[in-house]
């Protein structure tokens, strides 16, 4: 099960990416948000989670 949480994880993540150098905000924030539950059930200290946490601050800053 970790291993498709994490390959979810990745697809998200990188769908958000995609999105946010498209400009497309409510997209990227739908998939920073559905990686951020994965990222969530992570061991602690896990890079993963304040890697979405980050990419989600960003999204709510360009949003204002």
């Amino acid at each position: 099960m970790a291993d498709t949480s994490t390959q979810n994880w990745k697809l998200l993540y990188e769908t958000g990416r995609e999105a946010l150098q498209s400009r497309k905000l409510q997209e990227a924030e739908q998939a920073f948000s559905a990686a951020l539950q994965l990222a969530e059930d992570f061991q602690g200290g896990d890079p993963r989670l304040a890697a979405t946490l980050n990419a989600l601050a960003r999204i709510y800053s360009l949003q204002r």
